[in-house]
C-alpha cells in the first residue's frame, strides 16, 4: 500500500508548484547554469509569488539563452517592432509626482536609449495612478490583516514589531472601504489594459521615484510605502513589467520600469535585453557612507 505523499500546504495550490515541490524545492543544485537561473528566478519575483515566475519559466529561458552564465546573449531574439511597433507612453511628475533630480536625469538617459532603438516615446498622463496605489496597499493589508490574524493573536512572538505593526493596519480599513478599493483596482485594470491594446504598446516610467536609502536609515513602513509608490499601481494592473538598470544616483542604481500588455512578456524581455547590451556598462561608484 502505498503512503500519503506530504506536501507543504502551498505546493498543493497549484500543479506547477507541486511539481516543483516533488522535483526540486530542497534539493541542492550544483551546476553553474541551475544555480544562475535559481538565483536570477528569485530577483524577478521579487514582491509576486513563485508560481508567477514558474509560469514564465520557459519565456525566462528562451530569451536568456537557458541561463547559460557565459553565453546569455548568443541566442536570436525576435525583433522588437517587426510586427510589433513600439508606441510608448512616458508617464511624468504630473502622474507619478515628485522624482529626485538625480533619478529623473538617468531616466532620461534611458529614454534617449530607448529612441535609439526604435521606441517612438510620447508624454501622457494617467488619471488615477495615485489612488491605484493607495486602493492596492489597502487591498493587500487588508488581505494581510484577515489571513495572519490569528497567528499574530496566538503565537505573537513569531512576528517582528515592524512585521506586527503593518499587519495590524489592515485592521483599519473597513469593509466598505475595503470593497471601494477592490471595484477601484479592477476599473484601474481595465484602463491600462485597455490603453495597452490600443494607443501604446508601452507605459514608461521610473521604478522608484527617490534614490534607495540607506538599510536602517529610515522608518521601514513609511519607506517601503515610497519606494513602491510606482510598482504598485503596475502590479495591480496584472500586466507584464520589467526594471532596466539605467545608470546610478548617489552611488545607487536607478531603474526604468517599462510596462506592457498581456501577452507580451516575450517581447517586453527582449527589448530589456537589448538595452541592457546596447548600454556600456558603468563601472560601480563607491558605496554611500553611513
Amino acid at each position: 500500500m502505498n503512503e500519503p505523499v506530504i506536501r507543504a500546504s502551498w505546493a498543493a495550490g497549484d500543479p506547477l508548484l507541486t511539481r516543483y515541490y516533488d522535483t526540486e524545492w530542497g534539493m541542492p543544485v550544483y551546476e553553474e547554469a541551475g544555480v544562475y537561473e535559481r538565483l536570477s528566478l528569485e530577483c524577478f519575483q521579487a514582491g509576486l509569488s513563485w508560481l508567477t515566475v514558474l509560469r514564465k519559466r520557459e519565456a525566462f529561458r528562451e530569451v536568456f539563452a537557458g541561463f547559460d552564465p557565459e553565453d546569455m546573449y548568443s541566442v536570436e531574439r525576435p525583433a522588437v517592432g517587426a510586427g510589433w511597433p513600439v508606441r510608448a507612453m512616458v508617464l511624468g511628475e504630473d502622474t507619478v509626482g515628485a522624482v529626485d533630480a538625480g533619478v529623473a536625469e538617468r531616466i532620461d538617459a534611458g529614454l534617449d536609449l530607448l529612441r535609439s532603438l526604435g521606441v517612438q516615446t510620447a508624454r501622457g498622463a494617467l488619471d488615477g495612478f495615485r489612488q491605484a496605489r493607495t486602493d492596492t496597499v489597502a487591498v493587500i493589508r487588508a488581505e494581510a490583516w484577515a489571513r495572519y490574524r490569528d497567528d499574530l493573536r496566538l503565537h505573537p512572538e513569531k512576528f517582528s514589531d515592524e512585521t506586527a505593526k503593518r499587519l495590524r493596519s489592515g485592521d483599519e480599513i473597513s469593509a466598505p472601504d475595503l470593497v471601494g478599493a477592490q471595484w477601484r483596482v479592477l476599473e484601474w485594470r481595465r484602463r491600462i489594459r485597455a490603453l495597452l491594446a490600443g494607443e501604446f504598446d508601452l507605459l514608461i516610467l521610473p521604478a522608484v521615484p527617490v534614490v534607495a536609502p540607506i538599510s536602517g536609515s529610515a522608518e521601514m513602513i513609511e519607506t517601503t510605502a515610497e519606494l513602491t509608490s510606482l510598482t504598485a499601481p503596475i502590479s495591480a494592473a496584472h500586466v507584464p513589467a520589467v526594471s532596466v538598470p539605467c545608470g546610478f544616483s548617489e552611488g545607487m542604481p536607478v531603474g526604468i520600469q517599462i510596462v506592457a500588455g498581456p501577452g507580451r512578456d516575450l517581447e517586453l524581455l527582449s527589448l530589456a535585453a537589448r538595452m541592457q547590451t546596447a548600454q556600456p556598462t558603468p563601472p560601480w561608484p563607491p558605496a554611500r557612507q553611513r
